[in-house]
């Protein structure tokens, strides 16, 4: 069976790892564990922009990858960029080995606002079963519901539901679940 292993770039609480090791075997519909040693990201940081390279970090989760049923999610509170990008809540290669996905713009004091205990972890396993999805093999979708939707903003992450549309979730390979059932 296909396995997913979480990894910490930086400094992360361990928490958060530990979230998405509960909440994404359900969702994706395949085991996942903790790989207790975080990737120190400092090779991929750009000083000028104060922000670090999604693809580099992915590259180098990817060498982590040991067995060929394995794909690697790093997980960060980092601000990511891709040249193309200001910035992007996560990268993925399609149907590749390794993601990464940023607490960083999740977080609604980043904006301003209050903490909410709530929002946070709810963003961030929809960006991370996002990231999944391009791993296993799914492209934007144009639901907005659907988890695959792109969101350009926090705002669009906050409508998604955190599972794939039927046709995605055919496409990914999991179990159809409904719009809305799951989050959102």
């Amino acid at each position: 069976m296909e396995r997913l292993v979480l990894v910490a770039v930086g400094d992360l609480e361990l928490q958060w790892l530990e979230l998405l090791h509960e909440s994404l075997p359900d969702l994706i519909g395949r085991r996942c564990r903790i790989d207790p040693h975080a990737l120190e990201p400092g090779f991929a940081a750009n000083g000028p922009r104060r922000q670090y390279n999604a693809n580099l970090l992915v590259e180098a989760l990817v060498e982590r990858v040991v067995d060929p049923g394995e794909r690697v999610l790093g997980v960060t509170r980092l601000d990511l960029y891709l040249s193309v990008f200001t910035f992007v809540f996560g990268a993925a290669h399609l149907e590749g080995s390794g993601a990464v996905v940023s607490m960083h713009r999740l977080d609604p004091s980043k904006y301003g606002l209050e903490p909410d205990p709530a929002l946070l972890p709810e963003r961030l396993i929809k960006e991370a079963m996002h990231e999944c999805g391009h791993l296993y093999g799914a492209v934007h979708c144009r639901t907005p519901e659907c988890v695959m939707g792109f969101s350009a903003v926090v705002e669009e992450i906050d409508i998604k539901s955190s599972m794939p549309c039927p046709e995605c979730a055919r496409g990914i390979g999991i179990p159809p679940g409904t719009i809305g059932d799951q989050g959102a």
